[in-house]
């Protein structure tokens, strides 16, 4: 999902769906500024960037059905694009109620403001159909701006909020 944005097709990733938002939607917020990417993999994502949503003092949780069957991966897209120095927001990163990334600090990640961090989490199992994805508040407010979730088997999965529909896997 291209958080705050359009459906992009190059890196095939659907609109953002608020329905997915469980209780404070925060804000949704657009950059001009030219975020570059850390990785070669990721430069094709550049798109992404344009567009984010963060919170005002709370959490930022969204839960997104799946099918119930098979294991996730599920990779988060993040650039501080608005403060230019370290500790200035920090936040966790928590999946189905388990923190799989604790105190991210994007600017201190990516080594700087308008660039370009993807953080990538396997083997997440659905609970009853939904895989629960929540960016906790530590310092400031949690920001993301994509989420990207794909099966784990060789086969077409369908994902809701996917441009067309799939969520492919990689090959066995």
């Amino acid at each position: 999902m291209n958080i705050g944005g359009p459906a992009l097709v190059g890196p095939n990733f659907g609109a953002e769906n608020v329905n997915y938002i469980i209780g404070n939607k925060g804000l949704k917020a657009s950059t001009s500024a030219a975020v570059t990417t850390t990785s070669q993999y990721d430069a094709d994502k550049i798109g992404l960037f344009a567009t984010e949503r963060y919170t005002r003092g709370a959490n930022l949780t969204y839960k997104i059905p799946v099918p119930n069957v098979g294991v996730y991966t599920i990779t988060t897209y993040h650039a501080e694009t608005y403060f230019s120095a370290a500790g200035k927001r920090v936040f966790s990163i928590v999946m189905n109620g388990i923190a799989k990334e604790k105190n991210l600090d994007v600017f201190l990640a990516a080594r700087g403001k308008n660039k370009a961090i993807s953080r990538s989490f396997s083997e997440i199992s659905p609970v009853n159909g939904f895989i629960t994805i929540s960016f906790t508040k530590g310092v400031e407010n949690p920001v993301v701006n994509a989420i990207d979730v794909l099966g784990y088997r060789a086969q077409t999965l369908a994902v809701p909020g996917r441009e067309d529909g799939t969520c492919h896997g990689p090959s066995a």
